[in-house]
């Protein structure tokens, strides 16, 4: 995926009747375990993790990679998993196919990578091709480029207003900001361990992964106030 699909030597091979497979592809045609796949402009390093995080604490095997941490081909060399957390860059998504993964997410979408994909709205489309090869679409209210599951598909959403019922959202509740699901209050943000509106709305949209994939709410939450966060994303250093 490092290398352009308008690479002359790409271009010369495909003309020629040769076909163009990506490593995530490989990848899936090889494993029958769940997938949740993650794509964003920022932040999905930090929502892996997370997710992959909760999986382990529900006691599944888990195996966490793609754009992050191991790549998925190494993943064949060993037992198969019974759950793959899949970062996935525009890079790798421009050449998948045979993806069907439980619950996929496009966490945002900002002017990024331009230089290969030319245009903001190519680069839009390559994201939210990952709809495409997913049963439930994690869609971002806050962000507009993000809204684009297939039709009939089935959706949730998350964002930083008060959520309808059966999705997420933020709201004030006894005079705290909380994490919601509908009208129930999940957790206040001054109990999790990552501070801002960006945070906010990665928990958020890692609890929606995991409600798509049938994880129990309550354990999730539980398992926030564990996670840190990854080295050097706004980590904290000293507090006096």
């Amino acid at each position: 995926p490092g290398i352009a699909k308008d690479d002359p030597a790409i271009v010369y091979a495909l003309e020629r009747g040769s076909k163009l497979v990506g490593d995530i592809d490989l990848f899936c045609r090889e494993v029958s375990a769940p997938i949740i796949a993650i794509t964003g402009s920022n932040a999905k390093s930090s929502v892996t993790t997370l997710v992959g995080e909760m999986a382990k604490q529900a006691g599944l095997n888990v195996g966490v990679g793609g754009n992050i941490g191991l790549p998925v081909l190494d993943f064949l060399s060993m037992p198969e998993k019974e759950l793959y957390v899949l970062e996935l860059s525009s890079f790798q998504l421009e050449t998948i196919r045979s993806m069907s993964a439980i619950a996929a997410t496009v966490l945002n979408v900002s002017d990024d990578h331009l230089d290969r994909h030319k245009t903001l709205s190519n680069y839009q489309n390559i994201k939210q091709g990952i709809y495409r090869q997913s049963a439930v679409a994690v869609i971002n209210r806050d962000d507009q480029a993000t809204l684009s599951p297939v039709a009939g598909q089935r959706t949730l959403s998350f964002g930083s207003d008060p959520a309808n019922a059966g999705h997420f959202g933020l709201e004030v509740v006894n005079n705290k900001k909380q994490l919601m699901f509908g009208q129930q209050a999940l957790i206040a943000l001054e109990h999790l361990p990552l501070a801002g509106l960006h945070n906010a709305l990665n928990y958020l949209s890692a609890l929606a992964l995991g409600y798509s994939a049938g994880w129990s709410l309550t354990a999730m939450v539980e398992n926030l106030a564990g996670f840190s966060g990854l080295a050097h994303r706004c980590q904290r250093v000293k507090s006096t």
